[in-house]
């Protein structure tokens, strides 16, 4: 009974606070953005320039089988800036890629200089094709390969092959994402999960400001009751937020039950976090060093999930990347048990650090007050 007062007063106090706004507000946002500025997904065309040196009967053999007149690709011939001057090309558009093809190799070598984009020169010699490429050094490894075993192999039986190689999904329920819907995990471990630090603490420190928690002690409520229904209204902001974001993203797809699973207990080791950091100081100002540098901290995973060629293996170690794994999960709807394992790991942490600062809580001079 005395826990149910407590977060009833806690409510009214939510209610009254600007910093439950301002987290429904930046859901509100970020939905904003994701609806009318995130395409639901992103289609990056590469531009390359092509010249082929060989007779034009065998370029046009070549075409056939490389450009094929399916309908899948346009053809036009355009006009191009090389060094100043007007040279007329040959343009193939694809759904990945904007080819251009050049009659000359100094107008393909200045193209790419210009430009920063890949030229490639194949040639025709001894009945066979050779390839040089035009790089401009920022080209992933991965990338080099791909490109020697292009030149060492005959494309046009690799191009065959590949349109008779057969997919087949071994998880049949997993529901592949959009780019907007990828982009999903991310922000709902920032914008619900890593900023319950920051709300936490900053609600602890205004009732630092009003003497409450040393008014507290000598009342029957309890120290731990006050920041058991504390956590428990950021909880609850940071569920709605959820809500208010993956709703209309995912349009009843993904795996609700398992979403909140992840985010609840996530958001729990995080509160307990920012709970146990405003115990070691009075106001925001002295503490904003530390919670900064534990946010950013915590914020490297996100960064990492967007640059997919950046997979360093101590970013396991820190607890936000397996918000996002297992957010990821429940979005896809691939429920397993290692997912269940981070939530069992977020709310043992929790429970640990909420244990802490207890101790320091009920301590009038360890916290600080």
């Amino acid at each position: 009974m005395k826990l149910f007062r407590s977060f009833s007063r806690e409510l009214v106090l939510l209610s009254r606070s600007y910093y439950f706004y301002i987290e429904i507000a930046m859901a509100i946002l970020y939905l904003v953005l994701l609806l009318l500025v995130m395409p639901e997904n992103i289609n990056v065309k590469s531009t390359e320039y092509y010249y082929f040196d060989m007779p034009q009967t065998i370029f046009e053999q070549l075409e056939s089988q490389i450009f094929p007149d399916d309908g899948t690709i346009k053809k036009e011939n355009v006009t191009l800036k090389s060094r100043g001057k007007n040279v007329d090309v040959i343009y193939y558009s694809t759904y990945l890629k904007d080819i251009y093809v050049v009659n000359s190799e100094e107008i393909l070598e200045s193209l790419s200089k210009d430009s920063g984009n890949i030229g490639l020169k194949i040639s025709f010699e001894d009945s066979s094709l050779t390839y040089y490429y035009y790089l401009q050094g920022y080209e992933t490894p991965k990338f080099k390969n791909l490109a020697k075993l292009i030149s060492s192999s005959d494309v046009i039986q690799m191009m065959d092959n590949t349109e008779k190689q057969t997919v087949k999904i071994l998880e049949g329920d997993v529901m592949p994402l959009t780019d907007r819907q990828s982009l999903l995990s991310i922000l709902l471990t920032v914008n619900s999960v890593l900023m319950g630090i920051l709300i936490m603490a900053a609600y602890i420190f205004e009732d630092k400001k009003t003497n409450m928690i040393n008014a507290i002690r000598v009342t029957p409520t309890s120290v731990g009751n006050y920041l058991i229904a504390k956590m428990g209204t950021v909880l609850l902001t940071s569920i709605l937020s959820v809500m208010v974001v993956s709703i209309p993203i995912m349009r009843g797809n993904g795996d609700y039950l398992l979403l909140a699973a992840i985010i609840l207990s996530a958001s729990f080791f995080t509160i307990t976090v920012g709970t146990l950091l405003a115990s070691f100081f009075k106001d925001m100002e002295s503490a904003f060093a530390a919670v900064f540098i534990v946010l950013i901290v915590l914020l490297i995973p996100a960064v990492g999930n967007m640059l997919p060629a950046w997979n360093a293996p101590w970013i396991k170690f820190i607890p936000s990347y397996w918000v996002i794994e297992g957010t990821q999960n429940a979005l896809m709807k691939t429920a397993n048990g290692d997912t269940l394992i981070y939530c069992a790991g977020f709310l043992l942490g929790g429970f640990f650090v909420f244990w802490l600062s207890l101790y320091r809580y009920k301590n009038k001079e360890a916290s600080g007050i």
